[in-house]
């Protein structure tokens, strides 16, 4: 079970090498990952938990505009924060016309990645803030 109180990031790529950089990079900032390639499993992942952070690899998986539009229709992960992986002009363009807020390139180093994540650290607490919910029980008494 994940942590209520911790900002969620959904990875979806299939590259091994770019999860785990970008998972440590996360673990850093406090902020819990989860790893998906399947767009039947990744539409389920957006319906049923909140993410701050979304990242997208274009160069590894095919349907990666899809996932972007599943995520532009989810409720609660519409203003999530996209970071697109591309290393062709084409793919490039794509990423920029789904408006994916920031964009990396290959090949990528440990501190390229960490300091897109901490420029995109307020956008994504902002968003957490703006929907953290928390449910307590307490005792009453008379």
């Amino acid at each position: 079970m994940t942590d209520l109180g911790k900002m969620h990031a959904l990875l979806v790529t299939a590259d091994s090498s770019l999860m785990a950089v970008f998972t440590n990079v996360l673990i850093e900032l406090g902020i819990e990952s989860s790893a998906s390639m399947e767009a039947d499993e990744i539409a389920d992942q957006l319906n049923r938990a909140k993410y701050e952070g979304v990242l997208v690899d274009f160069d590894t998986v095919s349907n990666a505009r899809p996932v972007l539009a599943n995520l532009r229709e989810s409720r609660s992960n519409k203003n999530a924060v996209i970071f697109a992986v591309a290393t062709d002009s084409k793919h490039m363009q794509q990423a920029l016309q789904d408006r994916a807020h920031f964009l990396l390139r290959r090949p990528m180093e440990t501190s390229e990645i960490r300091k897109t994540l901490r420029a995109a650290y307020d956008l994504m607490s902002g968003e957490h803030r703006r929907r953290f919910r928390l449910a307590v029980k307490l005792p009453v008494f008379d």
